[in-house]
């Protein structure tokens, strides 16, 4: 039997166990010599274990939503999602995905009674909730995902002076995301990062935009505000679009092939772009 089959075996008997115990169940449990409670209280005591092992992974991930909903609010949602998807994870990563999914759903009187924050102007509760929590998700990954083996600044120059160079293939870290949101992201993500005592969620006054969101140099976590023109470029720096590719795309604004290139060197020089594929594979856009 695979783990994954075992994973489901183990999530269908959780659910068994959240719903009304059957007097069959309830007759093979046999309370350990000096416990005090019933069958059902011994059924109790393991959920509650269980998903203590569950959700605390997604104390260290949604960190932000800490800060937002405080404390108490997201020990509430975090138990509500476990009784909504109970199991134990193969991922951490996986489950705080499927928590979002979960925040999605909620009312959002539900959500706007636990903000310990205002929304922000012209946001709604369940806007706040999931950028943060986004946020949160978005920062974890970037933080876990493996670094690229690249050549290094020096060696993406040298590599943009090659006479073949227009066909190799621009790539981001990993863990690097691009998100288009209505928040001040970065002066949100400096605030959470402080734990600052903020009253109302920061809202872009100019409509909303684009951030990169990665780790840099030393290990930092990176919330960067894009304008429209380097996100677009950005975005189609994912390894499977050349660099004549991405001239060719960028002509279309205006743009000549030296103007896009000194764009792409200039977020090579600060450790955006960080390799330059080279090796033929699939997916290729010429």
């Amino acid at each position: 039997m695979t783990s994954r089959q075992l994973l489901h075996l183990q999530q269908q008997f959780l659910r068994s166990l959240h719903s009304q115990p059957t007097p069959w169940l309830l007759e093979q449990v046999r309370p350990a010599a000096g416990f005090g409670g019933d069958a059902r209280e011994v059924i109790e005591l393991y959920l509650k274990r269980a998903m203590a092992r569950t959700v605390d992974p997604l104390h260290g991930i949604f960190g932000g939503c800490r800060w937002l909903l405080g404390a108490d609010g997201l020990d509430q949602l975090l138990e509500r999602f476990y009784a909504f998807s109970p199991g134990e994870p193969i991922n951490a990563q996986q489950l705080a995905y499927e928590c979002i999914g979960f925040l999605s759903s909620l009312p959002e009187g539900e959500l706007e009674g636990l903000l310990q924050r205002t929304a922000g102007q012209g946001m709604e509760a369940r806007q706040a909730v999931l950028e943060v929590a986004m946020l949160d998700w978005r920062l974890s990954w970037a933080s876990l995902a493996p670094p690229r083996d690249g050549p290094g600044v020096e060696g993406l120059r040298r590599q943009f002076r090659e006479r073949n160079h227009r066909w190799g293939r621009p790539r981001l870290q990993r863990g690097a995301r691009l998100a288009l949101t209505g928040y001040a992201l970065a002066e949100l993500w400096l605030a959470i990062a402080a734990d600052a005592p903020l009253e109302c969620l920061p809202v872009r006054t100019d409509g909303p935009g684009w951030y990169l969101i990665q780790i840099g140099r030393g290990g930092v976590p990176e919330v960067l505000g894009l304008p429209a023109a380097e996100a677009r470029l950005l975005s189609g720096c994912n390894g499977t679009n050349t660099v004549a590719a991405l001239c060719h795309q960028e002509s279309f604004f205006g743009e000549s092939l030296e103007a896009v290139e000194t764009r792409l060197l200039a977020w090579v020089e600060a450790e955006v772009v960080v390799e330059l594929q080279t090796e033929i594979g699939g997916g290729v856009r010429c």
